[in-house]
This record gives structure tokens, sequence and C-alpha cells, in this order.
């Protein structure tokens, strides 16, 4: 791929991730190799259960990489959380808007540290990657996990019961604050909810 990231600064910004994910509290034993080179992940076999994948990736919503980073990792897991499976593995898929190398090292070194922490809270290893450089910062994850059984959604015979986990409007708090039309109160509140892992509330619903 001719758009890849400098394998120096890859290689420099994910030694200095790690450092920083495993000094906020991630697990040193679900952190990558720093220097692993593979564009594939072997993974080992799970025996009867099913195999749930998804891939989500955003844009720069947020100026802070770090926090940008953690935003993503939560909102690809949250699709294996809906679909009751318990996430393992993850690979990273990241587009540095092109500067001096120096720059784009720190900015991926924020960005990883901030999915590591995150992927590391959910006890998921991120096993690979890619990384590439265009106009404009991206970041998501392609997530892997498990799960036993597949949820049967409530039918309106069950008279079910309707539980948020978080608040709703997230987008459109984002939106409004791309056009200048809400206050900082609002995207700081947004901006905490979309960092906090839905590993909790999917765990307790599991049990129901």
């Amino acid at each position: 791929c001719g758009a890849k990231t400098g394998h120096q600064v890859l290689s420099a910004a994910m030694e200095s991730s790690i450092d920083i994910a495993c000094k906020l509290g991630a697990n040193p034993k679900l952190m990558p190799n720093p220097g692993l080179i593979e564009d594939s992940a072997i993974l080992p076999p799970t025996g009867s259960w099913e195999i749930v994948q998804s891939v989500d990736v955003i844009s720069e919503i947020v100026s802070d990489p770090f926090i940008l980073g953690r935003i993503s990792a939560v909102h690809a897991l949250s699709d294996l959380y809906a679909a009751n499976a318990t996430p393992h593995f993850a690979l990273a898929v990241v587009t540095l808007a092109i500067a001096r190398s120096d720059l784009q090292q720190e900015h991926l070194t924020q960005l990883m540290a901030g999915g590591l922490l995150a992927l590391s809270e959910a006890g998921v290893r991120l096993v690979g990657g890619h990384t590439s450089e265009a106009e404009a910062t991206s970041i998501g994850f392609s997530v892997t996990g498990t799960r036993h059984s597949v949820p049967e959604p409530p039918t309106v015979a069950d008279d079910p019961v309707l539980l948020l986990t978080k608040p709703l409007g997230t987008g459109l708090i984002m939106a409004a604050n791309m056009q200048l039309q809400t206050n900082a109160e609002n995207v700081a509140a947004t901006i905490q909810s979309m960092a906090m892992g839905n590993g909790a509330a999917a765990a307790i619903l599991a049990n129901y």
C-alpha cells in the first residue's frame, strides 16, 4: 500500500503508546508486540462457540487524539456487545493526516494509547492493524469475539421494558457542535459518555 505510514514512525509510536497505556492501568498481557509487522492475525480456535466480527471507523470528532482513540475502541466493541458476544481480539485501522514524521508519531502514539486502554479494560488484545496517510485523521478497530447463543429480541406481546445504558442524542450533540450550535457543557458530557465502555452494562444484561 503506497499510503502506508513509515515503519519507523509506526514502531516508535506503538512502543510509546503501549508504555502510556500500561502506566494508566492497561493489562500488559493484552498489549501487542510492538515489533508486530504482520497484516494478518492467527487466532486460537474457539471450539463450538460462534465467532462474531465487526468493524467501525470514525473521523476526528474530537481534537484530543487520546480521547479519539478511546472513543473509537469503545464504539467498535459496542457492536459485539449488541450481538451478545464477548470481545477478545482487535485490529486497528488508522489513517493519519499528512504531517512531519515527529508530529505523526506523537499523534499516532496518543491515538493508540487511548485505544489500547479502552481495549484492555474490555479484556481485548490488539493483535495487528493497518496505517495509511490522507488529508484527515480517522481511526477504527476490527473486533472479534465469541458468543454461546443468539439473543432473542422480545416481542410486543412480551410487554418489553426499554433500558437506556447511556443517554440518547450523541450524534445530535456532535453535529450541533460542528456548527457551533451547542454549549461546552453538552459537548463535554457527550464526550464523557462516548468514552465510557459498554462492557459492564452488557455483562449485566446478558444475565437476562
